[in-house]
């Protein structure tokens, strides 16, 4: 795994690593401003690919959908070395703001540039399914054992209340704890 301590410029290096901490202490407004700040200084280059993708999965974490897309679109153009993170973000953005066919588009392109991305795939789930995702079926889950007296109810309403689709736990199901 590389270092930061590979970043020559010592302005810049310290514009990473304290992004990279506010990041680590869940603090992501102060990181997503940090890694901006870094990937609008930085040449083109892994670090900067990192800020970028960072940048997004700050703005992400705040649920902050337009500005993730802003600033998606706008990385676009000037980071074609990271573009398949990039369409990827900007699907997501999208996708939780309602606009399902065109999130649909978007993440098509991801996986155009990046078959392997495993989380795009999931988003394109999630957008075939006509629901986003914090739109979640599911319920609370029990706060108290007594509640699960009658384990195949509970995940009869607790896991698959609301699910249209096939079901990936079906009442069926047999769940194994080592």
């Amino acid at each position: 795994m590389q270092s930061a301590a590979e970043i020559e410029d010592v302005e810049l290096r310290a514009l990473y690593e304290g992004a990279e901490r506010a990041r680590v202490h869940r603090q992501l407004a102060q990181a997503a401003e940090l890694f901006q700040a870094f990937a609008d200084k930085a040449p083109p280059s892994i670090w900067r690919k990192r800020a970028i993708t960072r940048q997004l999965l700050c703005l992400s974490g705040q649920r902050r959908w337009p500005e993730q897309e802003a600033v998606a679109r706008a990385r676009l153009d000037d980071s074609p070395e990271s573009s398949a993170s990039i369409y990827h973000f900007l699907g997501e953005a999208q996708l939780h703001q309602g606009r399902q066919a065109e999130a649909l588009a978007t993440l098509a392109k991801a996986l155009e540039i990046n078959p392997t991305l495993t989380e795009t795939r999931n988003l394109i789930a999630v957008a075939r399914g006509g629901r986003a995702p914090s739109a979640s079926p599911v319920a609370r889950w029990p706060a108290r054992q007594d509640e699960f007296a009658d384990l195949p109810a509970t995940i009869r309403d607790k896991l698959l209340c609301g699910v249209r689709r096939e079901r990936f736990v079906r009442p069926d199901s047999v769940f194994v704890t080592l």
